[in-house]
């Protein structure tokens, strides 16, 4: 990023879409018409299907290549008028184990949004700023334009569109004042690079020197040995790229750095009653951790709002503008809505609860 992160948040965030048919989609094909009226399909196949829709091929774009030659899961959005908490643990649990295809969905891959304008807003890289939606018989890609700028030419970039998402700050000052991305968001950067979903990256010269002064903290290098310990070859590459980009140095020894980080990381856990846990979360356990983030946002505000009353300087709270390009807001109906008119929907949610449970869900749901 040449130019400075504000003027990344500052920048109206354009949003388009385009009906997709299912059909010109041979690999992806029964997993769409799986999907439920009022439902999307986000990330790593959201993005593979985008790549290919706007003329990226296996054999000439290797930044897809390996996309579809990697092991992936599978996330979807599901939309209601107004999220709450306890619609969303019910959501959660009513598609958890729903199968696309070979793929089950897992709790952790759902989220339950209320708006499309914060769905853009709240990615955390510009590859990732795109959504298949189910609208009744229809079926949409929406994109931005950074999104498919970025997927043609490879770039793995922040999206920076806001300071805070709700359950992280996106970029923070350094001591001179320099907007730098925050710390998740730059792992999530690298391991997009080391899975090779992208040839090169756009991150700003001020975020690189912060962090090679800085270094990786144990959080970080959790984050980002995790995806790799089970494979040598992969590990290696990933504590070489590291060296290669000046995070780490040569003379230091991956495993003790990973022992480490494993002991670190598990004892803060432990301090709050709980510890690393390498399998799917349950649903109860994405709840609790969206309830803490959501105690944190707001420790964070009131955080940042005695710094402003005290006269101290913070991060300008800025988000930018987004902007629905040929009506695209009006495709997406909440999941409340296609209740009312979509049987599949009401039978999915019939065959995971009693008789009394769907009924209570969809009185809620209609009530929203």
């Amino acid at each position: 990023m040449g130019k400075s992160l504000l003027q990344d948040v500052a920048k109206n965030v354009l949003v388009y879409s385009m009906e997709i048919n299912p059909e010109k989609l041979p690999t992806w094909k029964d997993m769409l018409l799986a999907l439920s009226s009022g439902t999307g399909i986000k990330g790593g196949i959201a993005r593979k299907i985008a790549k290919v829709l706007f003329g990226l091929k296996p054999s000439q774009h290797s930044h897809l290549a390996a996309e579809l030659n990697g092991e992936g899961d599978i996330d979807i959005l599901i939309a209601v008028q107004k999220c709450n908490p306890e619609i969303r643990k019910e959501l959660r649990c009513v598609f958890t184990g729903t199968k696309f295809n070979e793929l089950i969905l897992s709790p952790k891959d759902i989220e339950v949004s209320d708006s499309l304008k914060n769905y853009f807003l709240t990615r955390d890289i510009t590859m990732n700023e795109v959504l298949i939606f189910r609208s009744h018989d229809k079926f949409l890609l929406f994109y931005t334009q950074d999104a498919i700028n970025d997927i043609r030419t490879g770039v793995i970039r922040p999206s920076i569109h806001c300071l805070h998402t709700g359950f992280l700050q996106v970029w923070q000052y350094d001591k001179y004042k320099n907007k730098v991305i925050s710390p998740k968001l730059l792992t999530r950067c690298i391991i997009r690079r080391l899975k090779k979903h992208g040839l090169c990256y756009g991150i700003n010269e001020a975020t690189w020197t912060f962090y090679r002064n800085r270094g990786l903290d144990s959080r970080d290098i959790f984050r980002l040995f995790k995806d790799f310990t089970n494979d040598d070859e992969k590990f290696n590459n990933c504590f070489w790229h590291l060296v290669e980009l000046g995070l780490l140095k040569p003379e230091t020894n991956p495993n003790m750095l990973w022992g480490d980080a494993i002991r670190e990381v598990n004892t803060g856990l432990a301090n709050h009653d709980s510890r690393i846990s390498f399998g799917n979360p349950s649903v109860e356990v994405i709840e609790r951790w969206i309830e803490q983030k959501m105690v944190e946002f707001d420790k964070w505000k009131m955080w940042r709002k005695s710094r402003i009353n005290s006269g101290l300087q913070v991060e300008e709270d800025a988000s930018a503008e987004v902007t629905f390009i040929n009506q695209s807001h009006d495709e997406f109906p909440s999941l409340y809505t296609i209740i009312r008119r979509d049987s599949t929907v009401k039978q999915m949610i019939s065959s995971y609860t009693t008789p009394a449970q769907t009924s209570d869900l969809l009185k809620r749901l209609h009530g929203i």
